[in-house]
């Protein structure tokens, strides 16, 4: 922003005056050092990164805070001490626009008050322009507005082209503030329309590109970026339109044009700096084009060549996308993911690449659940099977240097004997079934001969320690049937592989066909065929689960896919609890609304108000006290048991971007503890064959003496998911 211009010091030093001799000593004494620190900071704050249409101001560092504290006091003493000066309308604009920088708008707006009150002609529409501002920052919109209108049309009047710039800024920036989108497009071409300024004209005119993009708008907004060579924009305003016309077009379907554009833009050596944006994008049109190969090759050169720029980590978030989508190569994609969850460039890429990743950790949790709970049922068929594992592993602790040279192996491997984490079930069906079938399995122990190292003599590695059941047959087919239905979910709706979530739905019903996840499943393969376009078969499912499954709460979710009325009836006791909860809400009875909500979710599983309850609860954490922690845990739990239930796919969001950030947190804490482990082992040789003769006896008693419960404890993730 301008000050006041004054004649140089030779003509100044030809007048004797006293009025010419205290400009004189006040510009050598002070004003001389404020003004120049004034263009210091103010270049300064113009380098910092913020959007030219953002209305709020961007953070200032330290270095600037220090010198506008300098500023402030150096104007201070000149308006307290130099008042009759020609320099005082000068000093009290910059002391109003130290203060404005500083952030304290108040007093801002009384300095900016004060010198409108001078009436100089200089300062009359800035210093009413930057008193509209302070109102806004304070957020006085409507009284801010109404300022900043006002001088625009002064500004118009006056043909004050610098004044009428700032003031179109600040009235666009604050519709776009607003969300005024189409507010924002009208006040911008109205100003292409009067301006002179062809500089600020390419800018306003790109600015209307993006808007129209918020609508979703493509041709408006490539006429936009089109046009704005037509004037004379700057250097980035040049690139940005043409880069982002060049992207439109791909969009658009126009391959061939983008991809001369952007060929054009990357053989431009001024744009040097952009290359790998430009680059990035080349590659997005090969993978639009499934020409994946030549997009993996490119992304991996954009990261290799351009490993500054955002194109670079934006071309790792594809290289993961490639892996996942394309090749199903998901340990390779989560190392792409992970590094741009690294990188504090763009929150949006992080938080995208982090519920991948956690979708990615997931996967394998359940693949690894899966193998080691079928492992376990051979376990109990075939106890061989675990005496052979576990000198696997004695193995692979000797030949890993794990074990010392003086250390006995005297625990049985894979016996967990402190689990007493052992309920009751409740399902008198399901215990029969488990006793009789551990009953066969104790049989098959009972009889087994004593096993010896040199009946196993090969070369089998197990790194990982196995672990011999402590529940029966029944609870592992349960778990793995979860898993199954949970790796369904998964590849349904986190990584979007909808053809993988169909085999493991499809997987379930075949081997469980009893599941109590059946409701589920048949919803979601309904879903399935529906994104499909199989609207016979996803009807006839939906219909399925309407008519069989009434107190299930899916059936009102099919109710709404069939257009059916929904299920609510009077004899479901829930109703009558949550309509109690909704007016203890109202009423600020907060505990008491979560006692009820709490007792629906947990004494009444099969009504169609659990996923409503727990949606409340979390809700309730959130909003009202304050516990993102707790409301995280039941947000978790409704997405888990109803993912696809309208309040589950209101907080999935929330629910990612909370695991994800868990799992970072737990990643940290498992690096620095493994880091201390190293530190403290000193592996010394130990031959293989002393450590398993020495285990030998120990694993046989382990086998023969590991407990097998004939009562199956309760698996309660089934009751959940019922």
């Amino acid at each position: 922003m301008r000050i006041k211009k004054f004649l140089p010091l030779a003509i100044l030093l030809i007048f004797t005056g006293c009025g010419i001799w205290t400009d004189f000593t006040t510009f050598f004494n002070l004003y001389f050092n404020t003004r120049e620190l004034y263009y210091q900071v103010d270049e300064e704050i113009s380098k910092l990164p913020k959007d030219p249409f953002q209305l709020k101001e961007p953070e200032i560092t330290g270095t600037i805070k220090t010198n506008l504290i300098k500023i402030q006091e150096k104007a201070s003493k000149i308006l307290q001490h130099e008042a009759e000066s020609s320099y005082f309308d000068n000093a009290l604009f910059i002391s109003g626009w130290a203060f404005y920088y500083n952030g304290d708008y108040i007093k801002a707006n009384r300095k900016f008050q004060e010198l409108a009150s001078l009436g100089t002609e200089e300062y009359d529409l800035i210093s009413r322009l930057w008193i509209g501002k302070c109102e806004l920052q304070m957020r006085n919109f409507e009284k801010g507005l109404k300022i900043v209108e006002e001088v625009r049309d002064s500004a118009l009047v006056r043909e004050d082209e610098e004044v009428l710039n700032d003031a179109y800024k600040i009235i666009i920036s604050y519709h776009i503030d607003r969300e005024e989108f189409e507010t924002a497009i009208s006040e911008g071409e109205k100003y292409i329309e009067i301006s002179e300024d062809d500089k600020f004209s390419a800018l306003v005119l790109y600015q209307i590109g993006l808007l129209h993009l918020k609508f979703n708008n493509q041709e408006e907004a490539a006429s936009a970026f089109a046009s704005v060579l037509d004037y004379s924009p700057d250097f980035e305003t040049a690139f940005n339109s043409q880069f982002e016309l060049a992207k439109l077009k791909r969009e658009l379907g126009q391959i061939d044009e983008s991809r001369d554009m952007l060929n054009s833009l990357y053989n431009e050596g001024k744009y040097s700096s952009f290359w790998g944006d430009v680059y990035y994008e080349i590659g997005m049109i090969e993978y639009s084009a499934e020409n994946y190969e030549r997009a993996f090759n490119i992304f991996t050169d954009v990261n290799s060549l351009y490993a500054s720029s955002k194109g670079a980590i934006k071309a790792n978030l594809m290289l993961g996308e490639i892996m996942r989508n394309v090749y199903a190569d998901y340990d390779s994609a989560k190392v792409y993911y992970d590094k741009v969850k690294g990188n504090n460039v763009d929150q949006e890429l992080k938080e995208t690449a982090e519920i991948y990743s956690q979708s990615i950790t997931s996967y394998i949790k359940f693949k690894s659940d899966i193998q080691q709970s079928s492992r376990q049922i051979m376990y109990i068929l075939e106890p061989q099977e675990f005496f052979r594992d576990s000198l696997a592993y004695n193995r692979f602790l000797v030949q890993s240097g794990a074990v010392k040279n003086d250390q006995k192996i005297d625990q049985p491997f894979g016996t967990d004997t402190t689990n007493t984490n052992v309920t009751t079930p409740t399902d008198t069906a399901a215990i029969s079934d488990t006793t009789s079938t551990l009953a066969a399995a104790d049989s098959v122990i009972s009889t087994t001969p004593i096993f010896s190292v040199d009946d196993f003599d090969d070369d089998y590695i197990l790194e990982i320690k196995p672990i011999f059941p402590t529940v029966g047959i029944d609870s592992l087919e349960s778990k793995i049937a979860k898993d199954y239905f949970a790796l369904g979910n998964l590849f349904f709706s986190d990584l979007m592989r909808p053809d993988s979530a169909y085999y493991y739905y499809d997987l379930l019903l075949k081997d469980y066909p009893e599941t109590k996840y059946k409701p589920r499943v048949m919803f979601a393969l309904a879903t399935y065929f529906e994104t499909k376009g199989n609207k016979e078969q996803s009807d006839s499912l939906y219909l399925e689960v309407y008519n069989e499954y009434k107190t299930h709460p899916l059936a009102n979710e099919s109710a709404k896919k069939l257009n059916k009325p929904l299920l609510f009836t009077d004899s479901d006791p829930a109703q009558t609890k949550y309509l109690i909860a909704e007016s203890q809400i109202e009423e600020g009875e907060l505990d008491s609304a979560l006692v009820i909500l709490k007792n629906i979710s947990h004494e009444h599983p099969e009504s169609i108000f659990k996923p409503k309850s727990l949606y409340t609860i979390g809700w309730i954490y959130e909003n009202k006290i304050n516990q993102p922690d707790s409301a995280a845990v039941y947000y978790s739990v409704l997405v888990d048991e109803y993912r696809n239930s309208d309040y589950a796919k209101a907080v999935n969001p929330k629910v990612n971007n909370y695991k994800a950030e868990q799992q970072r947190i737990e990643n940290e804490k498992k690096k620095a503890e493994e880091d201390a482990k190293q530190q403290e082992l000193d592996p010394q040789p130990e031959t293989q064959k002393e450590i398993l003769d020495e285990d030998t006896q120990v694993i046989n008693e382990q086998i023969i003496n590991s407990p097998v419960n004939l009562e199956e404890p309760t698996d309660t993730t089934q009751t959940k998911n019922d």
